[in-house]
């Protein structure tokens, strides 16, 4: 009888135990899943082309006119790759 409720501790400790590391693991994963999604999401919004402006970046139409037009006289290449 003895022997069989030392047993019987014996399961129910491994048993609790086992449901403990479970929950750890279950815990880590789900942290590890939050992390990796605010990853993801901060990566998103860094690809997301909604959010740059643009307008910085475009041509003033209205000074085309003042850039001097360059003539190129000789396109000869041949010196640079000696």
């Amino acid at each position: 009888m003895r022997k069989t409720l030392i047993f019987a501790v014996v399961i129910a400790s491994f048993l609790h135990a086992s449901d403990i590391q479970k929950e750890k693991r279950t815990k880590e994963a789900i942290r590890k899943a939050i992390e990796k999604e605010a990853l993801y999401a901060k990566e998103q919004a860094f690809y997301d082309y909604e959010s740059y402006d643009f307008n910085d970046s475009k041509v003033n139409e209205e000074s085309l006119p003042f850039i001097p037009n360059i003539e190129v006289e000789d396109l000869d290449m041949d010196d640079v790759y000696n």
